[in-house]
């Protein structure tokens, strides 16, 4: 391309090559625009004495929350991963995490995801300080219901809560849903994958496909 006449290149390919071709070359200046990442959503506390007692350290737990949950509701978005350090002294740093079947920003519904998974752990040592961190963000969907869909979203978010509620408690690997495969035998024609693992469509517009290519009659086995 540099070999050929610009007004050949113009009228072919546009304006735009030639000038990316100057600006390889070094004859025109181009202006690139750093790119900034956002800092991470996280919200920390330390103790100004190592602290043992449960009560206070739960409080400071809700504290973190709603810190975090400003933080995201000023970006518009809510996290399906959580995670929680303790930094404990002259012990090493205890994390625990909780994962989400859909993105959630309130401090509320966060709390007592934490609190179940903070029963589960055993504190070694004093706990000199404590840091909240939402690992995986995703926008909030900005959805608006119709005059007569009531039912739908109270329905989806009380299932929310309930997939939440157990993954917490039993874990995220034990919380599993059934999902169709492709394959003539019954016995394979479905695995098991984690309830909380975000839909790659709409519900049932895949299980819908894996029957099309299955035999309506399965013959005998041949001798």
């Amino acid at each position: 391309l540099a070999e050929l006449p610009r007004y050949q290149i113009a009228e072919r390919f546009g304006p735009e090559v030639g000038l990316r071709l100057d600006q390889a070359a070094g004859r025109v200046a181009e202006v690139i625009t750093p790119f900034h990442p956002e800092p991470e959503a996280a919200a920390s506390w330390t103790f100004d004495d190592p602290m043992q007692r449960h009560e206070v350290v739960v409080k400071v737990l809700d504290l973190l929350l709603e810190r975090l949950q400003a933080i995201l509701e000023k970006r518009h978005g809510g996290t399906r991963l959580i995670e929680c350090v303790l930094e404990q002294k002259d012990a090493p740093a205890q994390r625990f995490e909780c994962s989400l079947s859909r993105p959630a920003q309130k401090a509320s519904y966060l709390s007592v995801l934490l609190r179940t998974r903070l029963e589960q752990i055993h504190v070694q040592a004093p706990i000199r300080a404590m840091c909240v961190r939402a690992i995986v963000l995703e926008r909030l969907p900005d959805d608006q219901l119709g005059l007569f869909d009531t039912g739908g979203e109270a329905t989806e978010s009380a299932l929310a809560q309930l997939l939440d509620s157990l993954a917490s408690r039993l874990g995220r690997d034990v919380v599993t849903r059934a999902r169709f495969v492709a394959d003539p035998q019954p016995e394979l024609a479905c695995r098991f994958e984690s309830a909380l693992a975000p839909e790659a469509s709409e519900p049932g517009a895949a299980d819908s496909r894996v029957f099309v290519h299955r035999p309506l009659r399965l013959f005998a086995r041949p001798v």
